[in-house]
């Protein structure tokens, strides 16, 4: 896609060109990524950290019994 400036959007992640609206690549890199990036990176790292949030969560709530 191209952006308001005329310039080509490039992926945070892998650098190839946005196709679309692109989306926040966050919490891997502050930025754009691409659709197949968004679906192989990025959301399974945040779901990764919801996990490691509840496990510590759990644990936490263990030690209090």
């Amino acid at each position: 896609m191209i952006d308001e400036h005329g310039q080509k959007r490039k992926c945070v992640i892998c650098g190839y060109d946005i196709l679309g609206f692109g989306n926040n690549a966050l919490p891997v890199k502050v930025g754009q990524c691409c659709g197949t990036c968004n679906d192989t990176v990025v959301i399974p790292k945040r779901l990764a950290n919801v996990f490691e949030m509840q496990t510590k969560e759990n644990k936490n709530v263990q030690e209090k019994i």
